[in-house]
């Protein structure tokens, strides 16, 4: 479901990109890449936005669903509760000349732009996204300048025009189910009530 999601938000924001652009030009502009190993085989990556994980959490908030669903009048499932995920995704542009870092500064400008106008992706405004994902919540994440550089550490790499959005409440449900009858009578002391 984690790959779903960030497919569906990179065509919904290459999709905004190329239009915004408007280049004339059909590659596409954002590319989902561990950014940690963009430059390890010799090649940069530039002109393009890269778009990385960087970090899963759970939402503890939403940690205590039942374990059980009724399926009919007589019959329930224990199923695992459904886990409700945030990630954080990063969205960095190589630039190794001045052409090139003020092309980053415009793409990243267009970024920030679409996500200001889609805080909410669902099936409703992003007819590109996995059915099973109901919606997510994109909020934007300001790291301080330590955490930047621990983040910056972390990758490998020296710092890119980047930012840095958290996505909320990615649902993961399990497929499987146990089925269960349910209690209908009770005995105390070998006397039925």
């Amino acid at each position: 479901m984690l790959r779903q999601a960030l497919e569906g938000i990179k065509t919904e924001l290459n999709t905004y990109l190329l239009a915004a652009l408007a280049n004339g030009s059909t590659e596409p502009v954002v590319k989902l890449l561990n950014i940690a190993n963009v430059d390890s085989n010799g090649q940069a990556v530039t002109d393009n936005v890269i778009m990385s994980l960087v970090n899963i959490e759970e939402e503890t908030t939403l940690k205590n669903g039942s374990m059980y669903r009724q399926q009919s009048i007589t019959a329930i499932e224990r199923v695992n509760p459904t886990l409700f995920l945030n990630f954080y995704v990063l969205f960095a542009i190589n630039s190794t000349t001045e052409t090139n870092y003020l092309n980053a500064l415009l793409l990243l400008s267009n970024v920030l732009s679409f996500f200001q106008q889609n805080r909410v992706i669902s099936k409703d405004n992003a007819p590109t996204l996995d059915p099973k994902i109901e919606k997510l919540i994109i909020e934007l994440y300001s790291p301080n300048f330590e955490q930047l550089n621990h983040l910056w550490a972390m990758l490998g790499g020296k710092y890119m025009p980047s930012v840095l959005y958290k996505v909320r409440l990615l649902m993961i449900e399990d497929a499987t189910s146990e089925l269960s009858s349910l209690i209908t009578s009770v005995e105390i002391d070998s006397k039925r009530l």
